[in-house]
C-alpha cells in the first residue's frame, strides 16, 4: 500500500534540521532504484547534483538532486533554479542524459504556456 509522505511528521522528527535528512532519504532511493549497492562517490559541496552521476543498466547516466522547501515555498519561485541546474549538470558532467529532481512539494498547473 503505498501511503503519502506526511511532511509535517517527516519536521517534527527531523525539526533540528529535515534538509538533510531529506537528502539523506533522497540518497538512499536514489542509490536502491539504481542497485548502487556501494553508494555513490561525492564531493562536499558537489555542484548542480548531489554526487555524481551513476550508469544505469540501459546505458543512460543519471543524477539527482534533493531539494527540500519550507511550506511557505511556492515551487514558482523554483524555476530558474531548477532550470539552471539541469544546464549545469548538462556543462559539467559529460554524458549525464537525466536528472531526477527529488522534491517534498508538488507541482500545481500553470495558467502560462
Amino acid at each position: 500500500m503505498n501511503r503519502p509522505v506526511d511532511w509535517k511528521a517527516f519536521e517534527y522528527k527531523f525539526s533540528t534540521d529535515p534538509r538533510p535528512a531529506f537528502e539523506g532519504l533522497a540518497y538512499i532511493l536514489f542509490c536502491h532504484e539504481f542497485k548502487q549497492t556501494y553508494g555513490i562517490f561525492r564531493y562536499y559541496n558537489q555542484p548542480y547534483i548531489e554526487t555524481q552521476p551513476a550508469n544505469t543498466a540501459d546505458g543512460h547516466k543519471v543524477g539527482f538532486q534533493a531539494k527540500y522547501y519550507d511550506a511557505g515555498t511556492q515551487m514558482s519561485s523554483k524555476e530558474q533554479d531548477l532550470k539552471d541546474a539541469i544546464k549545469g549538470a548538462k556543462n559539467k558532467y559529460a554524458g549525464i542524459d537525466r536528472i531526477i529532481f527529488y522534491i517534498n512539494k508538488e507541482f500545481s498547473a500553470s495558467s502560462a504556456k
